[in-house]
């Protein structure tokens, strides 16, 4: 599914802009707005921060809930470090309902989850040029080679150009992220890609959707190349565990619940599944359970199937009579259904190869490198405790939010607190760490918060569990996080896909 396509605000534009101007982008940007505010803090710190960018993906454009919306962007890390440290810094934020429209809690007893109504105006204010230029769906190598266009022709085509676009777009300017990066002249770059490089592998259930190691190598040192060359200092964050994410339900987790439901003991539950204790499906897939479960009761078991391992003697294939999955823009019909402990390593093992690769390139040119990893796995092991309340990766656990892949308001607190624990000691400076408990007080997804009673933490097989959402939302969710991935990156997993698939088979 493609984002809403935003509408136009021709009133508000007319207001700001010569007529010729306005002409051109209401006739040949039909997707944007013209409403009109901006965010930045108030300049200052030091002088490293006389000009800081903000480079990345999702995360760094402060992503919450399925949506890149101005209510929900100040809250992002990048916005909480500038606040921290004092300086100037702008969002291109977007109107409500938000590109795509955003995911709502109603209640948790029973577990409500909606998606906005509407569709978004665009910019609030066309006018004002971003220093958080990151785009949500970005991968490695759309920092230096995606650019903004007047012509968006999918969704995630309308995001980048909603960050990208304005106002360089009413001069006849397309920029990327790098080029508008060069234009601001920056004196400080934070740079955190590389994320949906990995986190492909949970949205196709397919370890060999990554970007090859190779790859991800030649793009990023590249990137952070060109970054360094503006001679500002570079920090580059590290790719979490991407298998840790509440967007990944373990098989236990399943079992259990699924037992629970039919009344079936779980030893049978396992096999009319096709899933073991250590697997993991992603939402999309655990939104097809119902069907599993009606197959079996019905006489005709039709267990998942992992297309992921493409061995021998099973090339990997789901059931017939479940939906199979067909590559956006591509001709490629995929199978994405479990996966297995070898499948989990495989994708750990990139990210662990992808994090070398950083570390090598920060030597290389001096940037500094901030540890997300490692915070990230120890918070998915111990959670954090704000307000007597002991926060977790489980879904609605109060770090992520309601797409389970993008972080809370404390969530990103968090990672704003890492970010800035590595410029503190990086450059000798002392600026003030985010007060996570006052965010998580008023944060509306930390647990204390939420819309209904929610039960206190508990781990199954040494992994935080939590509320799952229903089938139906979950197939909601998975859809909001499969909108932004970008065609380039499905070129690529179709390409690769049919090669595995062709090596075996043939």
């Amino acid at each position: 599914m493609e984002p809403n396509q935003p509408k136009m605000n021709e009133r508000s534009l007319s207001r700001r802009l010569p007529a010729a101007a306005a002409a051109f982008l209401c006739l040949g940007l039909a997707l944007t707005g013209c409403g009109g505010k901006s965010y930045s803090t108030s300049s200052g710190g030091t002088t490293d921060f006389k000009s800081v960018v903000f480079v990345g993906d999702s995360l760094t454009a402060g992503y919450q809930n399925g949506s890149l919306l101005d209510t929900q962007q100040p809250n992002g890390y990048a916005a909480l470090i500038a606040k921290q440290a004092g300086f100037y810094f702008t969002q291109p934020l977007i109107a409500a309902p938000g590109a795509p429209s955003v995911l709502q809690l109603k209640s948790v007893s029973p577990l409500d989850i909606v998606t906005a109504s509407g569709t978004t105006t665009g910019r609030d204010d066309i006018t004002v040029t971003p220093t958080d230029v990151a785009v949500p769906g970005a991968f490695v190598t759309d920092v230096l080679n995606t650019y903004a266009t007047p012509t968006p022709t999918n969704g995630q085509q309308e995001i980048n150009t909603l960050v990208l676009g304005f106002p360089g777009l009413l001069t006849g300017t397309p920029y990327s992220q790098y080029s508008l990066t060069v234009s601001e002249k920056p004196t400080t770059v934070f740079a955190w890609i590389g994320n949906n490089d990995a986190l492909i592998a949970d949205e196709y259930s397919y370890p060999g959707a990554v970007t090859p190691v190779d790859t991800f190598q030649a793009e990023y040192t590249q990137t952070i190349g060109a970054l360094a060359q503006t001679g500002a200092h570079v920090y580059v964050a590290n790719i979490p565990d991407v298998t840790l994410v509440p967007f990944l339900v373990s098989g236990a987790e399943v079992i259990g619940q699924v037992a629970e439901e039919t009344g079936l003991p779980t030893e049978e539950v396992g096999p009319i599944l096709g899933l073991q204790n250590s697997d993991y499906i992603n939402l999309e897939t655990y939104a097809d359970i119902p069907a599993i479960v009606e197959c079996a009761l019905g006489g005709t078991p039709c267990p998942l199937d992992n297309p992921g391992t493409l061995s021998q003697s099973d090339p990997g294939s789901c059931p017939s009579n479940l939906p199979s999955f067909t590559i956006p823009n591509t001709e490629t019909t995929v199978t994405y259904c479990i996966l297995h402990a070898a499948d989990i390593e495989a994708i750990q093992n990139t990210v662990i190869a992808y994090n070398q690769v950083i570390d090598g390139v920060a030597e290389a040119t001096g940037a500094t490198v901030v540890d997300i990893n490692t915070v990230f796995a120890q918070t998915a092991a111990n959670g954090i405790t704000e307000n007597g309340y002991t926060g977790t990766f489980a879904f609605l656990g109060g770090i992520f939010g309601l797409d389970g892949v993008h972080p809370t308001n404390t969530g990103y607190g968090l990672l704003a607190n890492t970010f800035i624990s590595a410029i503190n000691t990086a450059q000798g400076s002392n600026i003030a760490p985010v007060d996570l408990a006052a965010i998580a007080k008023t944060d509306p997804l930390w647990p204390t918060n939420l819309p209904g009673a929610v039960a206190a933490p508990r781990k199954l097989n040494g992994r935080y569990v939590g509320k799952l959402p229903s089938y139906k939302q979950a197939r909601l969710i998975g859809d909001s996080v499969m909108r932004t991935v970008p065609k380039s990156a499905l070129d690529r997993i179709a390409a690769r896909y049919v090669a595995a698939r062709h090596a075996i088979v043939r």
